[in-house]
């Protein structure tokens, strides 16, 4: 469960500049071989040019942050958060600044860390193969249509790799002309699974330092950012294994300041609730990842009965969405609704398909009703494409449109959980293709960084996939001008708690090479289908397609 966010504005320093020094940064050998002079040479030269073709104005630079004074979701739903929030552009740093700091870039060292060595072998390298049962369980009755969702697949031309393939309408401005067309190594691939590990094993650290409070004030929020490296990642053994385990102990923690306050007279009271459904969701997965701990076993049975004793006192789904006093069946008839309220219904409707994966749970008509209704909504909903608007992602409504698209595409998916089918969404699929690079042209990497999180969930790789790939090196750039780290205001007293956790959850998510869980008979994208079918079947059928205008 992603939540909420505010935005704070950033004070200029490093990692500001490290935007603009990072679009410059084009070379792609580190290596200290023969020809290294030259190669440096060519290196300058290259990034040269870049800086000039792309450089921002002198003054100005943005980066889009979260902080913990308001839980909500990414940027508007800020990048792993459920419910919205504004995105600020952020004036930083003269010209003479900037030059210095670009000076430093091009000085930075070309070896990469010693500790690389120590990560993990490419993704695919790693014979395991998940243990299928221990995930899902189900008290349905399975059919063989039932796996006809698991055996799904998305058409051939799905994933792009030449420039001359893409539609005229996806075509790579001329300003970012820089990318390299040169094939995805496998150095480059041990740099990006070094670079999620590093920040997988940031975020942990960070938890593990900082006091009990501090992590109770971050919330929810604390287990969603590794909650999202547990899902997907069992193609890295030892990363899911210490992802699953670390969200774990966060959810115990955070369960048990919830359990203690619970001897309350149970309430019908939306941000609780979602608190605890979001809680009890993450309890029930993990204790399927690990079996052998029982205090989390405890734990969610605990939040079973903490949930179901406050759904009894809510009159209906409405008094659980709380979105507005007209109710999710007349405000999903308007179809000038605001796009604020498609947003907040988009974000509660996550919760509501958690739910259906609790066994203690049974499913009602209205649920499924709602889930379908909203489905079929937001695909006849007209989008703002950034790429159409003057001044791109800087335009607030487009900006905010871009992020209510990206968590419309975590409805089927459960957050990454599960493969993104074209069939589900044609015009899900258009938007980020058209729209993927109009996000970068605006430094709104958190935006551009969530397109390169869905594109993976197409199936789309760096070795498949140009948009993947040159967003990858574009990440893996970044990350070198930063000296290798995803903190870099660890020490920073002004930074606040959320802040530290958005870069290095950001950027897993656009560097993780996944592999996609099965939608089978228990999972969340299982539920998530049946309750379309059954809802569909109750509204009186309908398809829900659409296209972003």
């Amino acid at each position: 469960m992603k939540s909420l966010h505010e935005n704070t504005l950033r004070r200029p320093g490093s990692v500001d500049v490290a935007i603009r020094v990072v679009e410059m940064v084009v070379d792609d050998d580190d290596s200290s071989e023969a020809g290294e002079e030259e190669q440096q040479h060519n290196a300058v030269s290259k990034r040269t040019s870049a800086a000039a073709a792309l450089a921002p104005s002198p003054v100005s630079t943005k980066y889009n942050v979260r902080s913990a004074a308001a839980r909500s979701t990414r940027c508007t739903g800020g990048l792993r958060s459920r419910s919205s929030s504004s995105c600020v552009s952020i004036f930083v740093m003269g010209a003479m600044v900037g030059a210095t700091l670009l000076y430093v870039a091009l000085i930075l060292p070309s070896r990469q860390p010693d500790e690389m060595q120590h990560v993990e072998q490419r993704d695919g390298h790693h014979q395991q193969q998940p243990n299928k049962q221990q995930y899902y369980t189900s008290n349905d009755d399975n059919t063989a249509a039932d796996f006809v969702y698991h055996e799904k697949q998305n058409p051939p031309g799905t994933c792009i790799l030449h420039r001359s393939e893409l539609h005229p309408r996806w075509q790579l401005p001329p300003e970012l002309s820089f990318f390299p067309e040169d094939p995805w190594t496998e150095k480059e691939q041990r740099r990006a699974d070094y670079a999620t590990q590093k920040g997988l094993n940031e975020l942990i650290d960070f938890y593990d330092t900082i006091s009990t409070q501090r992590i109770l004030a971050i919330g929810v929020d604390a287990a969603n950012s590794l909650m999202d490296q547990c899902f997907a990642s069992t193609n890295r053994p030892d990363f899911h294994d210490r992802a699953c385990r670390s969200a774990a102990r966060i959810v115990k923690l955070v369960s048990k300041h919830l359990i203690q306050r619970a001897n309350k007279k149970p309430e019908c009271a939306s941000k609780r609730m979602k608190r605890e459904a979001g809680l009890l969701a993450y309890a029930h997965r993990l204790s399927m990842e690990l079996p052998d701990d029982s205090d989390l076993r405890g734990t969610r049975n605990r939040l079973v009965s903490i949930f179901k004793a406050s759904a009894d006192e809510c009159k209906g789904l409405d008094d659980f969405l709380a979105v507005s006093q007209n109710g999710w069946e007349e405000d999903l008839r308007n179809s000038t609704l605001s796009r604020d309220m498609v947003k907040t219904y988009v974000h509660r409707s996550n919760y509501v398909s958690d739910l259906y994966t609790i066994p203690e749970f049974e499913p009602t008509e209205e649920m499924d009703r709602f889930t379908a209704t909203l489905w079929k909504f937001v695909a006849n909903y007209n989008y703002t494409n950034g790429a159409d608007v003057k001044g791109g992602y800087d335009d607030d409504e487009a900006r905010h449109v871009g992020y209510l698209v990206t968590h419309i595409a975590y409805m089927p998916s459960g957050y990454d959980r599960h493969a993104q089918l074209i069939d589900d969404a044609p015009w899900l699929y258009e938007y980020i293709r058209r729209n993927y690079w109009s996000a970068l042209q605006n430094r709104d990497l958190d935006l551009f960084a969530e397109f390169l999180d869905l594109l993976r969930q197409y199936g789309c790789t760096e070795d498949n996939d140009l948009m993947v790939r040159d967003g990858s090196r574009y990440f893996l750039h970044y990350f070198k001008a930063l000296n290798f780290t995803w903190m870099p205001d660890r020490d920073d007293p002004e930074a606040t708690d959320y802040y530290q956790i958005h870069m290095p959850w950001t950027a897993i998510a656009a560097l993780r090479r996944r592999k996609v869980e099965p939608v089978v008979p228990g999972s969340y994208g299982y539920a998530f289908r049946k309750a379309l079918e059954r809802g569909a079947a109750a509204a009186g059928g309908g398809n829900a397609t659409g296209s972003a205008k």
